[in-house]
Parts: C-alpha cells; sequence; structure tokens
C-alpha cells in the first residue's frame, strides 16, 4: 500500500523545516519554515507559520499564525511533552529566537559583533529543566557552536567556541549525558564535546563522511546509538560506547544528500530522512545486524527535500502516524500518512 498524502500547501519562500509539537494536548501544531534569497541584493529573508493539522473534515492544514522574520533555518521544539509549548528558531540574522504557538517574540538572542554567520541549527538540552530556563545549543555558518540559557529576561550565550573549519550545520545534545554534545561541519568532521571543557573535542572523526555532516541525530531510544547524515548521500549508524572514539555501525546510500534524519517517535528502528536530489525515505536499521533498509519512498515532491519530521500522538491517541516534509524550490508543504507504521 502507498502513501497517502493527506494535505498539501504552496508557500510564498523556500520551504526548508518543519516541526510538530510535542506537547500531548498540541500534538497537532505544525510549525514550517521558509527562506528566501534575494540574489539582487543578498539579503535573506524568510517567515514562520504555525498550522493546526486536522485530519478529519474538509479542512486539514489550518493556518493558525505566520510572522515574518530572517530566513529560517531549523525549528525545534521544546522536548516537554507537558509544557506550553515553546519554539526556538535558527535564522540567518545570527540569531536564536524563542516564540509560543502565536509566534509572538518571547526572547531572542543578541547577534555575534562583527560576524554576518547563520545560525544553522538548534536543539534543546533534555535535562528536566522548565522552558523558562531551560539551555540551549546552536550551531552556526562560521564554524562555531555555542551554549544558550533561557532566563526570563531573554537568551543568554554561555559560550561560543570555534567547532570546525567551515559552515558548522549541525548541533545536537545527548540525550543521555547532560554535557556531551555534537558537531558536524562542512569540513567532513563529526565531534563530540564535552560542554564543561570545549577547548578541544572529546573525540572527532573526519574520515568516515566523504562530504559535509548535515545532520547529527542521537536515538532518545537507545543509548550510545547516533545517526548522521551527509552530503556524500549516505546516512551512517554510530555507537559511542567505544572510548575515545565512535565505531561506525553501518551506513545506507540514499541516492541523495541526507540533510535530516528523525527518529520515529516510538519505533526505535524507524528514521525519516529527507535526501535532497532523492526525496523523502523511511528508513529501517535492523536490530542485532545494525543494517538499514529502505522501507519507502514518498515521491510526491520533486525538488530539494530539505524538512521531515513524525508527528507525535497524546497519550490518549490512537491510529497511523503522519509526517510533514517541505522541498524547497516548489515551496510545498506536504502532510503524508507512511504505508509503513510501527
Amino acid at each position: 500500500m502507498p502513501a497517502c498524502t493527506l494535505a498539501t500547501a504552496t508557500l510564498t519562500e523556500n520551504t526548508d523545516v518543519v516541526a510538530w509539537c510535542p506537547s500531548s494536548r498540541h500534538t497537532d501544531l505544525l510549525a514550517v519554515g521558509t527562506y528566501q534569497l534575494d540574489e539582487s541584493s543578498g539579503l535573506r529573508a524568510g517567515h514562520a507559520y504555525m498550522y493546526r493539522v486536522r485530519r478529519e473534515g474538509p479542512e486539514v492544514l489550518q493556518l493558525e499564525a505566520e510572522a515574518r522574520c530572517a530566513g529560517v533555518f531549523d525549528l525545534a521544539w521544546h522536548p516537554s511533552s507537558s509544557s506550553t509549548p515553546l519554539l526556538a528558531m535558527a535564522l540567518s540574522d545570527g540569531t536564536l529566537r524563542l516564540t509560543g504557538q502565536d509566534l509572538v517574540t518571547i526572547a531572542s538572542s543578541t547577534p555575534q559583533p562583527d560576524s554576518d554567520a547563520l545560525a544553522c541549527c538548534v536543539d534543546w538540552r533534555r535535562d528536566g529543566q522548565p522552558p523558562d530556563t531551560a539551555r540551549l545549543l546552536a550551531s552556526y555558518s562560521d564554524g562555531d557552536a555555542a551554549r544558550l540559557q533561557a532566563t526570563p529576561a531573554g537568551l543568554t550565550t554561555l559560550e561560543r567556541w570555534s567547532a570546525h573549519s567551515l559552515e558548522a550545520w549541525a548541533v545536537a545534545a545527548d540525550p543521555w549525558q547532560p554535557a556531551l554534545c555534537f558537531t558536524g561541519g562542512d569540513d567532513c568532521a563529526l565531534r563530540a564535546w564535552d560542554e564543561r571543557a570545549p577547548a578541544s573535542p572529546a573525540w572527532a572523526d573526519r574520515r568516515e563522511h566523504g562530504a559535509g555532516v548535515c545532520c547529527i541525530l542521537p536515538s532518545t531510544h537507545t543509548e550510545h546509538l547516533v545517526a548522521t547524515g551527509s552530503y556524500d548521500e549516505a546516512a551512517r549508524a554510530w555507537d559511542l560506547r567505544w572510548p575515545g572514539r565512535p565505531l561506525l555501525l553501518s551506513k545506507i546510500s540514499t541516492g541523495g544528500g541526507v540533510w535530516r534524519l528523525r527518529w520515529h517517535p516510538t519505533d526505535p528502528q524507524l528514521l525519516l530522512a529527507a535526501c535532497m536530489q532523492h526525496g523523502f525515505q523511511v528508513l529501517r536499521l535492523r536490530p542485532g545486524s545494525g543494517e538499514w533498509a529502505v522501507e519507502e519512498r514518498y515521491a510526491h515532491q520533486q525538488t530539494l527535500a530539505y524538512g521531515a519530521d513524525w508527528q507525535r500522538r497524546g497519550g490518549d491517541q490512537a491510529g497511523p502516524f503522519a509526517v510533514a516534509t517541505a522541498s524547497f524550490y516548489d515551496n510545498a508543504l506536504h502532510v503524508w500518512q507512511p504505508a509503513t507504521q510501527a
């Protein structure tokens, strides 16, 4: 049985990132970001959109809010399933912005002085802190990474360090070790950092990825398991139990650069992948052997596949999982139901 498309929308700018809300009371909220480069002026602009997704009724995608902003590179909801929804945005003006579901700015970071670096990626620490005092991580196009603290007064940068010699496309917090984080860059390097001593990486791999590291995704189901995606058209699984260096478990060719990976909310074997020139794919990482398999491909979006995320479910919700995907040059947002289900 093929995937079932539930709804589509065409936005006014290049659509590059989507994020479903994890709050158990708001799992139907979908944040969407766009990014548009004006070739003549060099200016980067975008929008953030908030949709409510209803699977029943004539209007599946209901626009609830929109906000004009700098180009949106990444979106990340605070991971608490019980708190009031709080969204972090990584923007092309080099700042992070925090908003509620109404997309009204609650706090923002200060741009780096004398720098035109873009904020490429943002992630939240899963350390049990409430949203108003939570910690975040960010990576930037000048190769830097940073730790930030949310406070009632705004977003404060605690530390910023040089993580890569080229663009730092990815940053991710380890959900199992509160001081560990990972970065990936256009220099083909995957690095781990102890935030208490970021002067040098805890370990680094510069041999395995044949091109820039686009995304890093620690598993929230299985400790020591991390997935990475790269411009070299492969997804990889790593075992971090080896002291001092990661062990490559396996990799799979996807036919396109792997810009985004997302673990399934409940199935520890499934990942959703945005594979740039080769569309969206549901991958399975088989337990025991660690081998990959492509479960299905979604062929209904024809330009660069950038944004992808699984919808979460509240405790009393049942039925198939849905996903949202964003493709770049056709400005397309799709909500669909994969044939592969947990």
